[in-house]
């Protein structure tokens, strides 16, 4: 066996020593390729385990620093989204501002327009067919700031009962028809009506006090300074509106109190706007309060006192037409019954109708006791309301609408009975009211509809666009970043609601001037609010870059920590790892030496 074999002491010393060196050049072997002087606790258990230790944290902060830069990643998500939300709220801004603008510059007025060139008329009487000598229009205007208040005339006389007139007579030329309207003054000297011939010769007369227009048209020798609308003593002329190319379709019906059922109502009022504003009514059966929802139609007067609902027993009929074409009778359940019907039955029959429903919207305000009903469509340029009277009743004062019949003094040349004159009255009795939308209607409609439409657009920025990894910081998700491993370090950033809705931006109702200005309003303080979310977000963004920075930095020392606890100095290896080469070397020459006397013996044999 092996074992048997006798070695000399020299050889198992030098094969000791060989052996040795061996293992030391592969240490050394195994530092220079891995860089590392300690690989195992077997080579080194302090440094092992406390390179170690600063290893494992630094692989935890790694795992912190993805998180860190995800966070990043959703900051800047937001900030871009908000910025572009802010181009939004911008362009709304901007719309309401035009919508400003269409107001005040006058385009938005109450105005009629004739369809009959009467730019060659030298004798209305005598060349335009219909009109007689004498025949005459009623002017009535409101006060705009006064809720439809009529204002007053420089002779005496009160819009909305009186009015002013102006009569043709023979050998008046359109000019001085024209100029006679033009001569109209209100209570303080200031010119209130302008009438001129529009490019095409067609007549045109509107409002200059941003009020609502009333003409009614008489015959000749009728009455017009009666104190009651026309009765069968003085009927309306149809045919005088026609020759001016005063489109009066639609706008016949019996009269009022006492009229024969030939009597007809011809007259139109022109709004200064896209919607009919009622007066502030009160529900006469509670304390004079605001009207409410619940009021009924019967019970409603304005702060005067005076009645601007219905009156009278069941059986009655409400229409509604829309451009002079064939009415609609509102579902008021089974017929129309002021007793019984509600403000809020009259709203919803006409939002819930088939044919209504997408030309106008009504509604009502329970902090001004307004009833509001306005155009949806650019195509609705005319809206009549058709009452049909039965058995006793006494009608209606159609809530204000236009120009309201509120009560004067008699100073100012009518008593308050006869300034609010009925809607219709007395059984079988039909009278119509034809309310024009304010020449400028379309303009604002166009511009209510793209308002809404960035409305829309910042929704679905919001809601839709804006989110990034599931988390949505304009959509009302916070986010919190934390910056260890053990997560004790942290900073959150909280998101806000940044939907239309929830920056305060209403759909637009450019009808009136104060709810432009509180269009503006609202889009300057959504602009503000995100804007300020903006210089939050970008301080949030520079804290988590920062702490990105230092995490970062973190990591890079740990791992140098490490690295000086385990690294190796090659130049120290590669010198140690030559110096046991040639210790090799020398000891296999020794080997060798030793080994001679071995082979001595076999010279022996």
């Amino acid at each position: 066996m092996s074992g048997d074999i006798a070695i000399s002491a020299a050889l198992r010393a030098n094969l000791t020593s060989l052996k040795s060196v061996d293992d030391n050049i592969s240490k050394i072997t195994n530092i220079l390729s891995t860089g590392r002087e300690v690989n195992s606790a077997l080579d080194d258990p302090v440094r092992f385990f406390a390179a170690q230790s600063l290893t494992n944290r630094a692989d935890d902060l790694n795992g912190t620093l993805d998180a860190i830069g995800q966070s990043i990643s959703i900051i800047q998500q937001a900030t871009e989204a908000n910025n572009r939300l802010q181009d939004l709220i911008t362009q709304a801004q901007s719309i309401a501002n035009q919508a400003r603008e269409t107001l005040s510059s006058g385009a938005f007025e109450a105005k009629v327009t004739g369809n009959v060139d009467l730019s060659d008329v030298d004798d209305i009487v005598g060349d335009l067919t219909g009109v007689d000598c004498g025949d005459t229009i009623r002017f009535s205007v409101s006060d705009p700031t006064g809720l439809q208040q009529p204002v007053v005339f420089d002779d005496g006389s009160a819009s909305g009962a009186l009015g002013i007139t102006v009569s043709v007579n023979s050998g008046d030329s359109i000019e001085q028809f024209i100029a006679d309207i033009n001569a109209i003054e209100d209570v303080n000297g200031d010119q209130i009506i302008e009438a001129s011939l529009n490019s095409d010769g067609g007549l045109e007369i509107r409002a200059l006090n941003g009020g609502n227009l009333r003409l009614e048209f008489f015959d000749a020798g009728d009455n017009a300074s009666s104190t009651t609308d026309p009765t069968s003593s003085s009927p309306s002329d149809v045919d005088f509106a026609e020759a001016l190319g005063l489109d009066v379709i639609g706008f016949e019906g019996q009269a009022n109190a006492g009229a024969t059922a030939d009597t007809t109502l011809a007259s139109i009022t022109a709004t200064a706007g896209p919607q009919l504003t009622s007066l502030a009514l009160f529900d006469s059966s509670d304390n004079d309060n605001i009207a409410v929802r619940t009021s009924t139609l019967n019970n409603l007067i304005d702060d005067n006192g005076n009645d601007f609902g219905f009156s009278g027993g069941a059986g009655s009929n409400l229409n509604i037409s829309i451009n002079g074409e064939d009415a609609v009778q509102l579902d008021l359940g089974g017929d129309f019954n002021p007793a019984t019907v509600t403000i809020q039955d009259f709203i919803d029959a006409i939002n819930t109708d088939a044919e209504l429903g997408d030309q106008l919207q009504a509604s009502f305000d329970d902090d001004t006791g307004q009833i509001v009903i306005r155009s949806l469509d650019a195509s609705v340029q005319t809206v009549q309301f058709q009452f049909e009277a039965n058995g006793s009743q006494t009608g209606g004062r159609l809530f204000g609408f236009g120009v309201s019949t509120a009560s004067f003094s008699t100073a100012q040349g009518f008593s308050q009975a006869a300034a609010r004159t009925p809607f219709a009255t007395g059984s079988g009795n039909i009278t119509t009211r034809t309310f024009q939308f304010g020449a400028g209607a379309t303009e604002l409609l166009a511009q209510e509809i793209s308002f809404d439409k960035i409305r829309q657009q910042i929704d679905e920025l919001v809601e839709n666009d804006a989110d990034y990894a599931g988390t949505n910081l304009l959509n009302g998700d916070n986010l919190e970043t934390f910056f260890n491993a053990d997560r004790t370090s942290s900073l959150t950033t909280f998101g806000a609601t940044f939907t239309s809705s929830g920056l305060g931006i209403e759909e637009a109702d450019f009808g009136r001037s104060e709810t432009v200005e509180a269009a503006i309003n609202s889009v300057r303080a959504a602009l503000e609010t995100s804007r300020a979310f903006g210089s939050t977000l970008a301080t949030d963004l520079g804290v988590v870059q920062t702490r990105e920075t230092f995490t970062e930095n973190t990591i890079n020392n740990l791992e140098a920590g490490a690295d000086k606890l385990t690294l190796a100095d090659e130049n120290e290896q590669g010198v140690q790892l030559l110096a046991l080469q040639t210790r090799q070397q020398l000891s296999v020459t020794s080997l060798s030496l030793a080994a001679q006397s071995q082979q001595n013996v076999l010279r022996l044999f």
